[in-house]
Parts: structure tokens; C-alpha cells; sequence
């Protein structure tokens, strides 16, 4: 039975309120009454309600003995939130993909009903603190975000999936403008390539960019150009005058 002294002077508790206020009336109280260890945590379990009991139930029957392991529990669920509280339990980044999950809810479901847990929201709300915990981190602030304190866990299910193939989609579309990118750039390549300069006969640019010595189209030799060539006027040059001889 709870102490009637007691639960005279200390409200129940269901996570609502500020725990480190309530956690400091309650031992408070239970110091002055001269309770120890044990008694304290009996009365504990006896003033909570709705999530803050169903924490209390989630932890081993050693631990439920314990009011300093009940305190820490407390605090890590409703001391900062249950997102803080999930990380406590739960690696991140563990999911990359929308269908990962429905499956991964699935698994911490039977996990919770392993420990004796029962599918009450709370457990449903912490179902969905853990989903957001193992998405990738920008995925999973964005839907802490939008999904606000409440972690309706249908609602975060549903929201975790969009965001995970929107960010699949983005992840696709930047692969085919990478490659896309790519192939245009070894197109340019391929067309400087069979560009032929016209001052020194090399290929890959144009002789305003040429930075190479002057070559002949004439006789293909470098230091002049054709119409400077020596070879002009012999026989078999492309260059050859048809006109009438002047000596």
C-alpha cells in the first residue's frame, strides 16, 4: 500500500509534468518520512500513471526495486523528451530505405513484447522516438520536425517512408546528371581531339590557342608556312604555280 502521508503530499505522476520537480517532492517527502531504499521504490510505483508507469513496467524486476535506476529511467524518458530517450536504446542510421520500415517497427514490437511490454501508446510512441533514431540523421530530424512531441507512430511510419524515397529519388537523379556530365564531357573530348590546328599541324586545338611551333601544310616540316615554303615550285608540291615560268 502507498503510504497515505505520502501520496497526501506528493501528486501521481504520468510524465506530464516536469520530472525533476516531481523526483525532488517525492524524495523530498520520502527522506522526511525516513523510507529506505526498497520502501521507496514500492511508493514510487504506486504514484505513477499512464506513460510514466508503463516506463516503470518496461524495466526488470531488479530494476524496479531500485529508486535510483526507476529515477534514471524517468529522466531518460521525460527529461528531455522521448527522442533523447530512444538514443539511449537505439543506434542511428540503421535504415536507408522506405522499405525498411514497416520491418524494423516490426522487430522492435517483438523486442518490447519480449520485455513484457503491452501495445500501449506509449510503447507505440516510443516505437515511432526509435524509427526516427535509426533513419539516416537528416532524414530523422526532418521527421522529428514535422512530426512534432505527439510521435503518432502511423503518422511517423508514413512520413519516414516519403522522405526516404524522396531522398532515393534525389540520390538517383544526381547519379544520371553525374553520368550525364560525364558522357558530355568525353563527347567535348573526343571533338577537341580531331581538331586539327592550322599553324602547327597538332591536333586538340585551334591555332589562336596554338602555343606549339609553326609547321608547314605544305612539306609538314616546322619553322615556316606554306606559302613560305621552300619547296614551292618543285615538282610534285601541292603547291606547285601552273602558271607560265618567269626566268
Amino acid at each position: 500500500m502507498t503510504d497515505v502521508k505520502l501520496s497526501a503530499a506528493v501528486t501521481r505522476y504520468d510524465g506530464s509534468e516536469d520530472v525533476e520537480t516531481w523526483l525532488h517532492k517525492f524524495n523530498t517527502v520520502a527522506d522526511l518520512k525516513g523510507l529506505d531504499a526498497l520502501a521507496k521504490a514500492k511508493n514510487m510505483a504506486m504514484l505513477l500513471d499512464g506513460d510514466a508507469f508503463d516506463v516503470y513496467t518496461s524495466l526488470d524486476r531488479e530494476s524496479r526495486g531500485d529508486p535510483m535506476k526507476v529515477s534514471k529511467a524517468l529522466r531518460q524518458a521525460f527529461g528531455r523528451g522521448l527522442l533523447t530517450y530512444a538514443d539511449t536504446i537505439c543506434d542511428r542510421d540503421s535504415i536507408d530505405a522506405a522499405d525498411d520500415v514497416d520491418p524494423f517497427l516490426a522487430r522492435v514490437k517483438r523486442c518490447q513484447e519480449a520485455l513484457g511490454g503491452t501495445d500501449t501508446e506509449f510503447e507505440q510512441r516510443l516505437r515511432a522516438a526509435r524509427l526516427i533514431r535509426a533513419l539516416p540523421m537528416d532524414v530523422g530530424d526532418l521527421v522529428g520536425t514535422v512530426c512534432g512531441k505527439k510521435l503518432v507512430l502511423t503518422d511517423v511510419a508514413e512520413i519516414a517512408k516519403e522522405k526516404l524515397r524522396s531522398r532515393a529519388a534525389v540520390r538517383i537523379a544526381g547519379v544520371s546528371a553525374a553520368v550525364a556530365s560525364r558522357q558530355k564531357q568525353l563527347s567535348d573530348n573526343r571533338s577537341v581531339q580531331n581538331i586539327e590546328c592550322s599553324a602547327c599541324g597538332a591536333g586538340g586545338h585551334v591555332a589562336t590557342e596554338c602555343r606549339g611551333t609553326v609547321r608547314c601544310r605544305n612539306c609538314r616540316q616546322s619553322g615556316h608556312v606554306a606559302r613560305r615554303c621552300p619547296k614551292n615550285g618543285q615538282a610534285g608540291s601541292p603547291l606547285v604555280s601552273g602558271g607560265p615560268s618567269t626566268q
